[in-house]
């Protein structure tokens, strides 16, 4: 019975200090709560961009692993892969200038 009164007698003494500390401090509890609430709203925006990513990646996902026509694509376009009988024709990239 004596330990649960002084364990009572401390969370009254932690309660009492914390209230000093908000109450006597340069912030007040109104201005950070709002400042929590803010980090809340980006917070939430940022999970909310990356769960659009993830969709958007096992989107793509899906795509190479069932369509045969993406991996083709990606070879010819970004490994500049060819047929042996296909006809290349190399383009300059925007901003390159092709002398003749």
């Amino acid at each position: 019975m004596k330990t649960y009164s002084i364990i009572q007698m401390i969370f009254i003494g932690e309660v009492i200090a914390v209230m000093w500390l908000f109450l006597s401090g340069n912030i007040s509890v109104f201005e950070h709560v709002a400042t929590l609430r803010q980090e809340n709203i980006t917070v939430a925006d940022k999970i909310k961009c990356l769960e659009d990513y993830i969709c958007h990646l096992n989107y793509e996902i899906n795509e190479w692993q069932s369509n045969p026509l993406v991996k083709e694509k990606y070879a010819r376009e970004h490994l500049q892969m060819a047929y042996p009988n296909d006809i290349v024709f190399l383009m300059p990239k925007t901003g390159e200038r092709g002398e003749i």
